[in-house]
């Protein structure tokens, strides 16, 4: 599947700023790219597609939580960055 981006808005405030930075913390220590972190969560389940890959700090390691989606089945899956 492909897309168009429609339009780019820069991120000042609110809880999307909060978010942008905590993921950006999190990628800042990563050592995996997020794509790759969906490949290995991807390949444990077989055919399936990746709905979202989120990172974040757990503690003080970074982590993706991978959504998948089976079927009509969703399943989330966490893989270390680190």
């Amino acid at each position: 599947m492909t897309g168009n981006i429609a339009k780019v808005e820069p991120i000042t405030e609110g809880d999307d700023l909060g978010h942008a930075k905590s993921q950006k913390a999190a990628m800042d220590k990563a050592k995996v790219k997020l794509a790759d972190a969906a490949a290995k969560a991807k390949g444990q389940l077989g055919t399936v597609l990746v709905v979202s890959v989120v990172p974040e700090l757990k503690g003080d390691r970074p982590e993706a939580t991978v959504v998948l989606l089976t079927g009509r089945r969703f399943s989330t899956v966490s893989e270390p960055l680190d």
